[in-house]
């Protein structure tokens, strides 16, 4: 425990802020603040454009990497159909079939286009 010799009293966070070693300046720093503690900047009229904290932020967080995920396995689907229309005769039933999949494949990706907010040629 630190004593200030002259004044019989313990130091206060001044003491320490304005030290002469800079090493005890940074070790009260460090022990005083929190290592994740924002500044006060609602104080000074500042509000910081965070997102909410993970506990309230997971499901849609979750959610949304769903959908993502979804997004890009419909992609490659379209692609492998397209693949499929290529190989068949225009005329024989399993084309039909497949541009069948194939139009709706193309309206499920408009669904996820909107919902995910991007812009796909």
């Amino acid at each position: 425990m630190i004593i200030l010799r002259d004044e019989g009293r313990l130091p206060d966070d001044y003491y320490f802020r304005n030290h002469e070693n800079k090493e005890v300046v940074k070790l009260y720093i460090d022990f005083s603040l929190d290592q994740y503690q924002y500044a006060d900047w609602e104080g000074r009229g500042l509000e910081l454009q965070t997102q909410l904290p993970p506990e309230e932020n997971q499901k849609s967080e979750t959610d949304d990497v769903i959908m993502r995920t979804n997004f890009q396995k419909l992609l490659k689907m379209i692609d492998y159909n397209q693949q499929l229309l290529n190989n068949y005769n225009p005329e024989s039933s399993e084309y039909l079939a497949y541009l069948r999949l194939h139009k709706k494949l193309i309206e499920q990706r408009k669904i996820y286009i909107s919902r995910l907010n991007r812009v796909v040629n």
